[in-house]
């Protein structure tokens, strides 16, 4: 599914998943990436994991249709078999669509393309206790999450949430980075993507 065909589904989805899009990059293979050969963040490890675990799915993975989810994907993988990724394997299973504004369901939709939906979620958790009433840290999103992240939407439009997400991202990278020294060149980006 393009983008464009996501556009026409799920506006929001559309407009998240295009955000994100933006912030990675072509085709990158470095030796310090456990990830492997990643392009617009779709990495060979991840590929590899979800066509093991969604035969469903392994379709979007096989992107030279041979058979085979390797390397020669992830080179030819476009914008918008990407985007179909994100939708189907993010966006589609994730909680994103349930929070308002779009800005903080983008956020934490990005979050947990970068680090994975727990650590998304355990972040937009830490977050909300930063601002209000302490929520249970557990990485589930559930109705209590959603009323807090409802509660900050009105408040202030989502600004402070927004601004607490960005800090607590940050904080993540810095003590990654700080654990994992070969880690370490990549905090400079991923700090500017903590500030998007």
């Amino acid at each position: 599914m393009s983008l464009a065909e996501i556009r026409q589904r799920e506006p929001t989805a559309a407009w998240a998943i295009a955000r994100t899009l933006n912030l990675e990059g072509g085709l990158v293979e470095s030796p310090n990436d456990p990830g492997g050969a990643t392009a617009y963040g779709v990495s060979l490890r991840y590929a590899l994991e979800q066509a093991k675990v969604r035969a469903d799915l392994r379709g979007l993975f096989d992107v030279d249709h041979d058979g085979e989810v390797d390397r020669r994907d992830i080179e030819g993988l476009t914008r918008d078999a990407a985007a179909d990724i994100y939708f189907e394997c993010w966006w589609t299973p994730g909680w994103y669509a349930q929070l308002t504004p779009a800005l903080i369901a983008w956020k934490c939709f990005d979050i947990a393309v970068n680090t994975g939906p727990k650590r998304a979620a355990r972040l937009l958790q830490s977050a909300l206790s930063r601002l209000g009433p302490p929520l249970t840290i557990d990485g589930d999103i559930g109705p209590a999450t959603l009323a807090a992240v409802a509660a900050q939407a009105e408040r202030d439009q989502g600004a402070s949430l927004i601004a607490a997400l960005r800090s607590e991202q940050a904080a993540f990278y810095r003590a990654l980075a700080a654990t994992q020294p070969r880690l370490a060149g990549f905090l400079a980006g991923w700090l500017n993507r903590a500030a998007a």
